[in-house]
């Protein structure tokens, strides 16, 4: 019996990759299969948060919550990306979310400092995904370290202000990206479903 092939070929159209069909978590013949298994998830149907950022019994919940957090620094470039031409450092020579009173400072540089908004949220994101891949911190992808596992909430509070920097100084950009992908209502229902935010922290409303 042939066996149908799992990848996208050199030229296919936007409109048909991943086009073969879905796979039960146990068929799933890789180390990766939370990572894999998300990502399909999410092609399926994005708008679907609550299947998407829930567990499988089966798995290993901080491993699931590993993989939610890689997921969504990786889509969240293109939100990064979609801000780059409005948010320079003339208009948004500090970092702030909802109101410039409350103004963030880099954690990157030591001691952390005051940078612009797109300097801070562009480190932010590099030094979150430098952590993430770090062999120190996360030596596998198949368990990880409660050291590192208590990191996780820490992690979110930070790139969750550059959505919110882009929800309350950015709002078209913001809602543009919102609509075609959903992450952040995604990442609202993953951080208030494993308790790595408190709801009254989650400033962005009407998701």
């Amino acid at each position: 019996m042939a066996v149908a092939l799992r990848q996208n070929r050199p030229g296919t159209a936007k409109q048909d990759l991943y086009s073969w069909s879905p796979q039960d978590m146990d068929d799933m013949n890789t180390t990766l299969v939370c990572h894999q298994y998300i990502q399909q998830l999410i092609r399926a149907d994005n708008s679907d948060v609550a299947k998407i950022v829930a567990c499988p019994d089966e798995q290993d919940p901080d491993v699931w919550q590993y993989e939610h957090i890689r997921q969504i620094c990786m889509e969240l470039n293109g939100l990064v990306l979609a801000l780059e031409p409005g948010c320079t450092k003339e208009k948004f020579p500090t970092m702030f979310t909802k109101s410039s009173e409350m103004q963030f400072l880099c954690a990157v540089y030591n001691p952390p400092r005051s940078t612009d908004a797109m300097t801070y949220i562009v480190n932010t994101l590099d030094h979150t995904i430098g952590q993430l891949c770090s062999e120190k911190m996360f030596p596998s992808r198949v368990n990880i370290p409660e050291a590192s596992v208590k990191k996780f909430a820490s992690i979110c509070r930070r790139i969750y202000r550059i959505f919110s920097h882009a929800f309350f100084q950015h709002r078209d950009v913001f809602d543009t990206f919102e609509a075609e992908t959903k992450l952040c209502r995604r990442f609202h229902a993953f951080v208030t479903k494993f308790d790595l935010m408190k709801e009254r922290d989650l400033e962005i409303d009407g998701l």
